[in-house]
């Protein structure tokens, strides 16, 4: 499998050929990330411009940014994730200030009390989406949000259910 790369879009490509190739599907796609996967989301949404909509929840804007200020587990954990010798400088390449905005619309949701990701990521994210942004921080929410499930997953289904016209 191999370590992370930030360069997701080309995965996610694969995947909607996969999917617009079914006859019982629509072919409208939206795609939902959360934590490390709400960064990689709006990456891919930069690069996929097909897809109806985008969510974040609580992902990042700049991985390198903030990496001396995350908890040693996480950083642990990312020494594996990241892979390769210089895991800071792998983290320095998990950033949407040197790629492609966004051209989709998006949804970004964010825990005030994240611990791990700042809620300014989150604001930061939603600054750079060319179409705009719904940008919603819950204060009691923790990172993911799994404090409070019953707050943003109505939200997320309600929304992506408006992108995809159900």
């Amino acid at each position: 499998m191999g370590a992370l790369r930030p360069d997701i879009g080309p995965a996610v490509e694969a995947a909607l050929r996969s999917v617009a190739a079914h006859p019982r599907l629509s072919g409208k796609v939206a795609l939902v990330g959360m934590a490390f996967g709400g960064f990689l989301a709006l990456r891919a949404a930069a690069s996929v411009p097909t897809l109806a909509g985008v969510v974040s929840i609580n992902g990042f804007f700049d991985l390198g940014g903030f990496w001396d200020a995350l908890p040693q587990v996480y950083r642990d954990n990312m020494r594996f994730s990241l892979g390769g010798a210089d895991v800071r400088e792998r983290a320095d390449r998990f950033t949407l200030a040197r790629c492609p905005p966004p051209t989709i619309r998006a949804l970004i949701l964010h825990g005030g009390r994240d611990k791990i990701f700042s809620p300014s990521e989150a604001v930061k994210c939603a600054d750079i989406c060319v179409r705009g942004a719904e940008l919603h921080v819950f204060e009691d929410g923790n990172h993911v949000c799994n404090n409070i499930p019953w707050l943003y997953r109505p939200l997320v289904a309600d929304w992506v259910a408006e992108r995809l016209g159900a």
